[in-house]
């Protein structure tokens, strides 16, 4: 059986087929996303604990709340800077 295709439509095909194979099969099952979010559950818990233990002051300086990835790139172990969340969300009341 002869093909009939050049080499360079053969190489564009079969890469077709491998990009789709990895963005079909591979790629979602990595979950490659949970590497860079938290879980909100227990970063919740941690700042309400912080929020009843730290007192309240007014003059705090805020900034932009972020998301820190893990150094290690563990899924779902991201976590924010809680000291700019009090300063954002433990105000005298």
């Amino acid at each position: 059986m002869v093909c009939k295709y050049s080499p360079k439509t053969r190489k564009t095909i079969a890469f077709q087929a491998l990009r789709y194979y990895l963005d079909s099969d591979v790629v979602p099952s990595m979950r490659l996303d949970e590497i860079f979010l938290l879980n909100v559950d227990a970063t919740v818990d941690k700042l309400a604990t912080l929020l009843r233990q730290t007192p309240s002051s007014g003059d705090q300086k805020r900034g932009e709340l972020k998301i820190i990835p893990d150094p290690e790139f563990r899924r779902l172990l991201a976590s924010v800077d809680f000291d700019v969340a009090l300063a954002i969300y433990n105000v005298p009341r």
